[in-house]
């Protein structure tokens, strides 16, 4: 709290079709890696997470259902190597495949509204007007540098349809060379 960080906190969430999420974290955790999830509607539920029996439970009217689930990196390890080959194969196709650019923006609004939630002690709307789908949502890239590293992000921000608003660089000529071989429409000097 000192350093303007939380460790321990609980967020409620109110979805645009009315559903409610409860999220609660914890940074540190003296019995181990924890990590749970609960869905409840209204024929049932699921759960899963640390608990003695390492079960999921599945609960409707017809009753109550069981299985077992394996320990932390068992369970993890086949999504992080489904990961690694996503991204691989990406790479090698230049097709993007999973989270985009708009959803890291829109998980920024969300982190963006708990922690002005957390200053005000007040409920935080993250609607912004229209929501635009996915598909219309566009990034808008301001570059710092042009040099060789800046120069393969811009290549690769082209191929995925994002746009670079602006770029700066130490050197002001620099900065305006790289906004023409990009199409950037402006260009600053420090």
């Amino acid at each position: 709290k000192d350093f303007g960080d939380i460790d321990t906190s609980t967020i409620s969430l109110k979805f645009a079709n009315g559903a409610l999420g409860v999220v609660e974290n914890l940074r540190f955790a003296p019995y181990g890696h924890d990590t749970q999830v609960e869905v409840v509607g209204s024929l049932g539920s699921v759960a899963s997470g640390p608990n003695p029996q390492r079960t999921v439970r599945h609960s409707t009217a017809s009753g109550v259902a069981m299985g077992r689930i394996a320990e932390h990196m068992p369970r993890f390890d086949p999504c992080f190597l489904a990961e690694m080959e996503s991204f691989i194969a990406a790479v090698r196709s230049g097709e993007a495949k999973g989270p985009t650019a708009a959803d890291g923006v829109a998980n920024l609004v969300l982190v963006e509204a708990c922690r002005e939630a957390l200053r005000t002690g007040q409920r935080v709307s993250t609607q912004r007007g229209p929501q635009a789908s996915p598909s219309e949502r566009k990034v808008r890239w301001g570059i710092c540098g042009a040099g060789d590293i800046c120069n393969d992000f811009c290549l690769a921000l082209a191929h995925c349809g994002s746009d670079v608003a602006s770029c700066a660089a130490r050197d002001l000529g620099r900065a305006q060379k790289f906004a023409e071989d990009f199409n950037i429409a402006k260009a600053y000097g420090s």
